[in-house]
């Protein structure tokens, strides 16, 4: 499905009653879209060894910070942080996962990150929040 696509199908979700819909994309990185609007969240580039389990650990991730009241942009890089760790692992989890771990590889992660990727052409694309954003 084409960028538009997706953005739609997001779309619908949220005038369903979702507050916010997330779609991850894999090297794309993460369309999130809520009442206000939709933004890309970018991902870093990866040798991924197994991807099992990465979508989940950006679901438990996201879901963690935002219990925990971090804003949601940040919260949807916290969890790209966890999928990026699943990704280097032939288990779905890291068996060094824990709080150090985690911090070292969101450091690594903001500090790699790179410009939003190009869309289609059909549709202009969604902007990333700034930091602290409510969207």
């Amino acid at each position: 499905p084409s960028d538009l696509d997706l953005e739609d199908a997001a779309r619908a979700l949220v005038e369903g009653g979702a507050r916010h819909v997330f779609v991850t994309l894999g090297p794309r990185g993460v369309l999130w879209v809520s009442r206000q609007g939709a933004c890309w969240k970018p991902t870093v580039p990866v040798a991924a060894t197994d991807v099992t389990g990465a979508g989940d650990a950006f679901v438990a991730g996201a879901a963690w910070a935002i219990l925990g009241q971090t804003p949601i942009d940040e919260a949807v890089d916290l969890g790209i942080s966890c999928a990026l760790l699943t990704l280097h692992v032939t288990d779905s989890v890291p068996t060094t996962l824990g709080p150090d771990t985690l911090a070292a590889a969101h450091e690594n992660f903001l500090a790699r990150r790179q410009p939003l990727p190009p869309h289609d052409s059909t549709h202009p694309p969604a902007r990333e929040p700034a930091a602290g954003e409510h969207l």
